[in-house]
């Protein structure tokens, strides 16, 4: 799976949104970083039919704020462009 148009995710923590800048990838894991915290973005399962642009995915997202703390999380979801 491909993913280029990945250069910003979004997540809500601590009810503020979190907007977070793509460092590098590497195959299916992601890392993005902004002042707070890190993503790292592990997705371990798609699924599509056939040639549609539409996938399901599963995987892990660990957020670790700048004192080390770790919040691992499973997600599963659908990404299509």
């Amino acid at each position: 799976m491909v993913n280029d148009l990945a250069t910003t995710a979004y997540m809500m923590i601590n009810r503020r949104l979190e907007e977070f800048t793509l460092v590098s990838n590497r195959k299916d894991v992601f890392w993005y970083k902004n002042k707070r915290f890190t993503l790292k973005v592990t997705i371990n399962h798609t699924q599509s039919k056939g040639d549609s642009e539409f996938y399901k995915v599963k995987g892990i997202l660990i957020v670790e704020d700048r004192n080390k703390n770790q919040r691992k999380l499973s997600f599963c979801g659908n990404c299509s462009w």
